[in-house]
């Protein structure tokens, strides 16, 4: 498996919108609601996979096959108010972080989450911090189990997605 930076391309396009959707299938199977329904609406979510493709903001997981089994979004935004402005400039925040369902369990995720370790340190992030969807439990002790921290639940943001994790960069505290 290699990671690279999506090109913006239908090609790209095609493929996140591939996983958000096999996601979305699944999420729905297990009774979650996240992402049963595009959020905040199908324009501004897919226009939202659209610019993050337009400014390199996306990165692909590739198998050997040259198939794309995962994605993710990576830059310094946020939705407003999870986050203060100090907690914002220090970090690289992880965003629609998505895995081809087929190859679920096999480290994908985790090949993603330590390469945008890798990118904030490049940057000289000292944290990768994310909003995960507040209701969706399982999602949480995902991320606890990546090293990450359960910060804060903000109670009556405008955003489904409130749980804020963050994790010190793991390239800096082995340093």
């Amino acid at each position: 498996m290699r990671i690279i930076q999506a090109p913006d391309t239908t090609e790209s396009y095609d493929a996140v919108v591939r996983l958000r959707r096999g996601a979305q299938e699944w999420l729905a199977a297990t009774g979650a609601d996240q992402w049963v329904n595009d959020w905040p609406d199908t324009e501004t979510m897919l226009a939202g996979f659209a610019t993050a493709l337009r400014n390199g903001e996306t990165w692909l997981a590739i198998d050997d096959e040259d198939h794309v089994i995962g994605a993710v979004t990576l830059n310094s935004h946020t939705a407003a108010n999870l986050w203060s402005d100090e907690e914002i400039e220090s970090a690289l925040f992880v965003h629609r972080l998505t895995i081809d369902r087929a190859i679920a369990g096999h480290g994908v995720g985790t090949a993603l989450l330590d390469f945008a370790d890798h990118l904030a340190s490049e940057r000289g992030k000292q944290w990768l911090r994310l909003d995960a969807w507040t209701t969706n439990a399982a999602l949480h002790r995902y991320y606890l189990r990546q090293g990450f921290q359960l910060v804060r639940i903000v109670n009556g943001h405008h955003t489904p997605s409130a749980a804020c994790f963050e994790r010190q960069v793991r390239t800096l505290a082995d340093a």
